[in-house]
């Protein structure tokens, strides 16, 4: 009987590696000339950092992302395979679909709040041509589900699409952020005093904004960091898209919050204040053409954001989990409606709370999977995995041989929970009424990471046959714990605010040190670029 799959997980042909230099470039700039970045800047200065210090931990940020894109991309190039099938080398056969899970659960927030904000676009483009329209009962649901339907038809049409939208829409954004920017000039007459003026924290206050804002900046782009495969599988070759993402993303990133800060500079001189957000800058401009004309295509921005970054890979992930059963776009559409669940309009009420709560605590959940990912492939096998395997379910990454590792793996993650549950209880009601980082009280953050650790010591001994590779997940569990000691210990702050560092360092380091220690022969495995399709029926 043949294997049954969808054609989307099927590695990439030669003929579909098609991408160049300029793609990634394009990609890249694409998705992070938008409104959300404005926010992430905005967030940034909220925190007491002046702008060169934003604009540098942007660029920073950037810059580290490099390796471990670089990194999980390489398999991508290579071997032509989509993030799904990619984590299986190092997760499992089956507990790839774990990691799916997880990272199209925290993908699906960044997409409803890119959902939100194209959504605002449009609907004060709207305010501008029929003045009644405020009028109208619900007139912003009517906008944001017109909106939502327009993204999940765009993220329907798959890669190709993605691929010609980025490309033209490219260079109009930096053509944007340019007009958007001599307006500003000419109409203050000079750059403002905010472009000029100090931080307003310093010593080791200051340095511990960077270091956060610097986090935040990686927690970004963390979810790309876990499916970049699902991009570099279309590369004409590894350098493509590691010059493409080293020169687009810090170029991108950084270029719009210089460019946000000069611009809001200007916006205090031009109205008295500064304005950060680039809807309410544009809605006050007194030309009616030009304010549409930009909100819409802010908002047709937002798409090529949301769809290339947020949506597509989770969309992938989703399909994968179904065994087959869904079609990438059944998955868009389950996607979108997911969604809509998340309420964005209630996530975005802090700017602060969504670095600290939302960027920084994501990344801390999400480097590790990264993590295991990059010490399994560069580390352990070096750049060498048998592509026929990986579309084996009994084969090496169903990692048999470390499956009598399960149930103690499990113990010792089950007892870490109880211990997180009593310190949530019999800890001083003062301290436990506090507010985390998290955005949670200290009481709810244990109990919340003690359900985490409950969730992983089950899955653990529910696929104790096989399929599951319980060193990853075992290694995953205990790097977010290193991070989340940060919360609950003031003077380990560092952990926590640094989490992406620290959680991709202790999964690299644990996972290669327990892999060669209880599997040796695993890095010995063969090597294979082809794959047999006979044994397939693509559904």
């Amino acid at each position: 009987m043949k294997q049954k799959i969808t054609k989307e997980l099927l590695p990439s042909k030669l003929g579909e590696k098609t991408w160049t230099t300029w793609n990634y470039f394009a990609l890249w700039i694409g998705m992070n000339v938008a409104v959300a970045t404005y926010y992430v800047c905005e967030s940034y200065m909220q925190l007491g950092l002046s702008v060169w210090q934003v604009v540098f931990c942007i660029a920073f940020g950037c810059l580290v992302l490099v390796f471990p894109m670089a990194a999980n991309g390489h398999a991508g190039t290579k071997y032509g395979v989509p993030s799904p099938v990619y984590w299986r080398s190092a997760c499992g056969y089956l507990g790839s679909s774990a990691t799916a899970i997880i990272r199209a659960a925290v993908a699906v927030f960044y997409f409803g709040i890119h959902l939100y904000i194209g959504a605002q676009c449009v609907d004060v483009a709207i305010r501008v041509i029929f003045p009644g329209w405020s009028d109208i009962p619900y007139a912003f649901a009517i906008s944001f589900v017109a909106y939502w339907l327009l993204t999940v038809l765009v993220l329907t049409c798959g890669a190709g699409m993605l691929k010609k939208l980025e490309s033209f829409t490219a260079p109009f954004l930096i053509i944007w952020m340019v007009v958007l920017l001599v307006w500003g000039r000419v109409n203050a007459g000079s750059w403002g005093t905010l472009i000029s003026e100090p931080a307003t924290i310093s010593g080791g206050e200051l340095r511990n904004q960077m270091l956060v804002c610097i986090t935040a900046t990686i927690g970004w782009w963390a979810t790309l960091v876990l499916n970049i495969t699902d991009f570099t599988r279309y590369s004409k070759s590894q350098k493509a898209h590691i010059i493409g993402t080293a020169v687009g993303n810090p170029i991108g990133f950084s270029g719009l919050a210089l460019v946000g800060a000069l611009v809001t500079s200007c916006s205090v001189v031009i109205f008295g204040e500064a304005i950060w957000d680039p809807i309410v800058l544009t809605s006050k401009i007194n030309n009616p053409l030009f304010v549409v004309g930009t909100l819409l295509f802010l908002g047709a921005a937002e798409i090529t954001t949301n769809t290339a970054a947020n949506a597509f890979a989770p969309c992938m992930d989703i399909s994968t989990v179904s065994g087959g059963r869904l079609s990438f776009k059944q998955a868009v559409w389950i996607f979108g409606v997911a969604a809509l669940l998340t309420q964005p309009w209630k996530l975005m009420t802090s700017p602060a709370l969504y670095v600290n709560a939302f960027l920084v605590c994501s990344g801390g959940f999400l480097a590790p999977l990264a993590g295991v990912n990059i010490s399994n492939y560069i580390f352990i096998r070096k750049t060498k995995l048998d592509l026929n395997a990986l579309y084996d379910p009994n084969g090496e990454f169903a990692f048999k041989r470390l499956s009598k590792y399960n149930k103690p793996f499990a113990m010792i993650l089950y007892v870490i929970a109880a211990v997180l549950v009593v310190l949530g209880l019999v800890c001083n009601k003062e301290y436990l009424s506090m507010t985390s980082a998290m955005g949670l009280s200290m009481r709810l953050s244990y109990f919340a990471l003690a359900i985490f650790f409950i969730v992983f010591a089950t899955l653990l001994m529910k696929w104790k046959d096989g399929g599951f590779n319980p060193v990853a997940f075992f290694t995953i569990a205990i790097s977010v714990l290193c991070t989340f000691i940060g919360v609950y210990v003031p003077a380990l702050s560092v952990l926590y605010n640094g989490a992406w560092f620290v959680a991709t360092a202790v999964s690299i380091l644990l996972y290669y040190f327990l892999m060669k220690k209880l599997d040796p022969d695993f890095a010995k495995a063969k090597e294979s670029l082809e794959i047999d399709m006979d044994r397939f029926e693509i559904v």
